[in-house]
């Protein structure tokens, strides 16, 4: 008597559920590996050949930013362009960026998260995945840059009433600095290297990255 499959395609039914099991997997497998959290230098463009440069930090749920309050935590819609990368259009994302404060000609540069004109315009440039030192993890690279950042606005809190001790802002630096400056220096403090993170346009001031002192800062001096 002729033996009957048990499939209309004559192969048995646990080779088909062993191979549908093998394609879940390896399709489960490709989105589950996947970054959770990506950090990338990028810019926009400001005003004629020149652009700002800054930091787009993104993940996929909120506690993936470790380090980050809920107000640095930003969810990626239609409004926040400033946080698209190449490789992410939905999640959630927090910028590093840095600027005039107040605008004028008595500006000093201040650095922050999330900044208007960081989150609002569009990306002019490629963005370039930061890789962490080979002792490192991404996260271990974001939370320097948080605490850094941190220490930058103690001492711009310390300083008020007390300009002097601030930075001074440059549009084009001579004696001061601008968000260029900042982001190189930043960069440069948690053991990057700002030339290989550089934009591939016109970043003014980059190549003047602000002191590593400048996110060393701890202790308030006592009146």
């Amino acid at each position: 008597m002729m033996h009957r499959s048990n499939s209309a395609s004559g192969r048995p039914k646990h080779r088909i559920l062993r191979a549908t099991v093998f394609l879940f997997c390896l399709a489960f497998g490709a989105v589950t590996a996947q970054a959770e959290l990506d950090i990338h230098v990028t810019s926009h463009q400001v005003w004629l050949f020149a652009h700002h440069s800054k930091i787009v930090v993104t993940y996929d749920q909120p506690d993936e930013c470790t380090g980050c309050d809920e107000n640095q935590i930003r969810e990626i819609t239609s409004d926040t362009e400033g946080c698209f990368t190449s490789t992410r259009r939905s999640g959630y994302c927090t910028t590093i960026g840095a600027g005039a404060k107040p605008r004028g000609s008595r500006a000093k540069l201040f650095g922050e998260t999330n900044r208007p004109g960081g989150l609002a315009n569009e990306l002019t440039s490629d963005p370039t995945a930061i890789t962490p030192p080979s002792n490192s993890t991404l996260q271990n690279v974001l939370q320097n840059l948080l605490t850094a950042l941190n220490a930058h606005t103690e001492e711009w809190n310390c300083f008020e009433g007390n300009e002097e001790k601030r930075m001074d802002y440059d549009l084009i630096p001579g004696d001061g600095y601008n968000s260029n400056s900042f982001i190189s220096g930043i960069a440069k403090f948690v053991g990057l290297s700002p030339s290989e993170l550089k934009p591939d346009v016109w970043v003014p001031g980059y190549e003047k990255p602000v002191l590593e002192a400048r996110f060393e800062f701890s202790d308030c001096p006592s009146e």
